[in-house]
């Protein structure tokens, strides 16, 4: 019969409120056809994780086992000392249940079966495999600011999933591909499926480098296909909408005062970027300068996102009339307003109701927007908006643009 407990840790340990519910059951794994003896093997569960299960190195006719009431059903004195220590087995398992709760210790069902077999192991978490891989990137990597911020953000997503499905501080041995199939199915329910398979990626990288370091042996993960939608958003701004938000007075609105120079200074920086493609993190950061080149007023820079913010991703791109407007308004490119980027993208929100522009704007729409620009607009080849943007190649232009009708109609004339 098999061991289920539906226990409160408020009766057992009042500081810890969780509930756990453990079930033991012993299953007879058959072999060939031909061969009658069957080796038992014991299968653990805690709230529905499974560990693997566990050779019990006894061997019984098939005939003589009954799975619905867990023993061997025979009069010899073999079955009677298979039953015994089947009997002792789930009083270990009690017993290692109850220890742990007086510990105040996780529990998770590969843990209980190494505490009732008296097996002693070392458990790492996810967190920890997570900050041990933080640690070592910083040393051995030029990885950017940035990039830890997107690690962490990905962290935090992960330990919210852990934690809202009653697996807090999960085991690594505990993971396994049902765990990891739910988590999918639990971000794409929050997100879109490119950051939901993003966030998943991280953590399978993660459990991958927990593995290498021997801090668990097996990685159940390897097998599990994620792949991304394939589209884009790629959402821009045309060159009329652009020029209604530069040329907008916010002056004629029933606003104070102090508020129409925020939005003016917001309009102002967005323009620009409008017109340079600067990532939002670049251009707060204000690693870029002017210079004359070829009789036209350039701007040059490079991508803090690059390998620790190195000079490894460079562009430039000639300033637009309206962009070097904005610097003279200023009086440089020193005194550009920034802010960060969570307030610039609520006073967008704001810039778009007021200006009539139904798109919703955010600081990467600019970027965009420059992008559709050069590349409909202008008919610039990809490489050279690849250039501007900052990237190595053209791969990651389809993120921000797409060639449209327009340029492939104009492109496109055939003679008689």
């Amino acid at each position: 019969m098999a061991i289920k407990s539906d226990i409160h840790l408020s009766q057992v340990a009042k500081p810890i409120k969780q509930h756990f519910v453990m079930s033991v059951r012993f299953i007879l794994r058959y072999s060939l056809p031909t061969v009658k003896h069957s080796t038992l093997y014991v299968r653990t569960t805690v709230n529905g994780v499974r560990a693997p299960e566990k050779s019990l190195n006894l061997k019984i006719l098939k005939s003589e086992w009954d799975s619905a009431r867990q023993k061997v059903i025979s009069l010899g004195d073999d079955a009677k000392i298979v039953n015994a220590r089947l009997t002792q087995i789930k009083t270990s398992f009690d017993e290692a249940f109850y220890h742990l709760l007086q510990t105040k210790d996780v529990i998770t069902a590969k843990k209980l079966q190494d505490q009732a077999f008296g097996e002693k192991k070392g458990y790492r978490t996810f967190q920890e495999a997570f900050e041990k891989f933080i640690s070592e990137k910083k040393i051995t990597s030029n990885v950017s600011d940035s990039t830890i911020r997107a690690y962490n953000n990905y962290n935090r997503n992960i330990g919210m999933f852990f934690e809202q499905t009653g697996r807090k501080n999960i085991l690594l041995h505990d993971v396994n591909e049902s765990i990891f199939l739910n988590m999918i199915s639990w971000f794409k329910s929050k997100y879109s499926n490119d950051f939901a398979v993003k966030i998943t990626q991280f953590f399978r990288s993660i459990f991958s480098y927990a593995v290498s370091k021997g801090m668990v042996s097996i990685n159940p993960l390897t097998n599990i296909r994620l792949e991304k939608s394939g589209e884009y958003d790629t959402t821009h701004l045309t060159q009329s909408q652009v020029k209604t938000i530069a040329c907008f007075d916010f002056n004629s609105l029933p606003i104070p005062v102090d508020f129409i120079s925020i939005l003016t200074e917001e309009r102002d920086a967005f323009i620009f970027t409008c017109f340079t493609g600067q990532h939002h993190s670049d251009y707060k950061r204000g690693n870029f300068r002017i210079q004359e080149f070829n009789g036209r007023t350039w701007l040059y820079g490079y991508r803090v996102k690059s390998k620790g913010g190195k000079k490894d991703k460079p562009y430039s791109i000639p300033l637009h009339p309206f962009a070097t407007a904005i610097i003279a308004k200023y009086g440089g490119i020193e005194n550009l307003p920034r802010r960060h980027n969570a307030k610039r993208n609520l006073l967008l929100k704001n810039i778009a109701a007021y200006t009539g522009v139904n798109v919703h704007l955010t600081t990467k729409v600019a970027r965009k927007t420059l992008a559709d620009y050069c590349l409909n607009t202008l008919r610039m080849r990809q490489e050279v908006v690849a250039s501007i943007l900052g990237h190595s190649s053209t791969k990651y232009v389809k993120h921000y643009a797409t060639i449209n009708n327009h340029s492939i109609d104009e492109e496109m004339q055939f003679t008689a």
